[in-house]
């Protein structure tokens, strides 16, 4: 590379990283400590819209890195050759050194939310949700062989591209690009196995937590979602309290988004009750809210709140999709309340 290219690299390098320096306090800020629900050795957080990529390790202080991504830096990943970063809980397949990229670690890339998505959209079959629901469930690599696609990682190779004489950011095909010292630093600290959040903290908050939930009601003879319809849930633990999201999607696009924050573990009923009956993020004269938050009442307010409280929660890799705390914390609601609680008991606010 002659003299004028390099300097052109360099110095739109420096242009795209000294807004993330100088932003580097507050995000650690955001991002310290560790959840206390599920405290992994090794976790990786990748927020797409601040595009940064975090570290957790035993160490005091996380590590925090800029980062490009997909040519789509936008959209969730839904099929092969889409250029989207997809959205998700993952683990790290495998890791290995690489000519063009310098160092690569894979994703488990797609999951079992990826399929049931893909299977009420008819983008893959039965039997390739099946069979991608197997691998995550068997702990082994997903099939590569679908129309959803594989080989997803995070690599070298620079945020910023030199693609057509111009410097680029965002330049993969749906991979997570770093500089290669940067992921010399990630490359040596994590396993095969560790887990890694990727989300999107500029969404709604139905658009935030759609790829985050865990199927929970699939066809156990063959682990896909019935009648084209998906039902998901996530557990994430707030500054505010813990919160429950559960999530339908469906085949003809029919969808919804219940939220219920636990202020109080012991609490009979949630603070907060939250029904997005179209899954807009939007409060709408036909969803349902119930309950109250410091004072506030007024239902967008509340919802803005929760969907930032969430975000910053992502950010610490605080959630628990049905995990042995989360199902524990499920059994202790379902032996005082029901979790199918709507706002009976509360003033209602359609």
């Amino acid at each position: 590379m002659n003299k004028s290219l390099s300097s052109a690299i360099r110095k739109s390098q420096s242009s795209f990283l000294a807004p993330f320096f100088l932003l580097l306090p507050f995000i650690l800020a955001v991002v310290h400590p560790l959840p206390i629900w599920a405290q992994p050795e090794r976790l990786i957080v990748i927020d797409k819209a601040s595009q940064i990529l975090i570290l957790y390790t035993s160490a005091r202080f996380p590590m925090v890195f800029p980062v490009s991504l997909g040519v789509d830096p936008v959209s969730d990943k839904r099929r092969r050759g889409d250029c989207a970063t997809p959205e998700g809980l993952y683990r790290i397949s495998h890791k290995k050194m690489s000519k063009k990229f310098h160092q690569f670690i894979g994703l488990s890339y797609p999951n079992a939310t990826d399929a049931c998505e893909a299977l009420i959209r008819d983008i893959i079959t039965r039997d390739e949700c099946s069979r991608i629901r197997s691998a995550q469930i068997r702990s082994l690599p997903p099939p590569d062989d679908t129309p959803l696609g594989n080989h997803i990682g995070i690599h070298g190779g620079g945020v910023v591209n030199l693609s057509d004489g111009k410097a680029a950011t965002n330049w993969t095909e749906g991979c997570i690009a770093m500089e290669n010292d940067h992921i010399g630093s990630v490359f040596s600290a994590v396993d095969p196995g560790d887990p890694i959040l990727i989300f999107h903290s500029g969404k709604d908050l139905y658009g935030m937590l759609r790829p985050l939930t865990s199927p929970c009601d699939t066809d156990p003879s063959s682990g896909v979602c019935p009648d084209g319809i998906y039902r998901g849930e996530a557990w994430i633990e707030t500054s505010i309290g813990i919160i429950q999201a559960e999530l339908i999607d469906s085949r003809d696009f029919t969808r919804s988004l219940t939220c219920r924050l636990y202020t109080d573990t012991d609490a009979k009923d949630p603070a907060v009750f939250i029904e997005d009956l179209d899954g807009d993020g939007k409060w709408g004269p036909l969803d349902r809210f119930s309950g109250g938050l410091m004072g506030e009442a007024d239902p967008p307010t509340i919802i803005e709140r929760i969907r930032q409280e969430i975000a910053d929660a992502l950010k610490r890799g605080a959630i628990a999709p049905l995990s042995d705390k989360a199902l524990a914390f499920s059994q202790q609601r379902s032996s005082t309340t029901s979790l199918n609680h709507g706002p009976g008991s509360m003033a209602e606010t359609r």
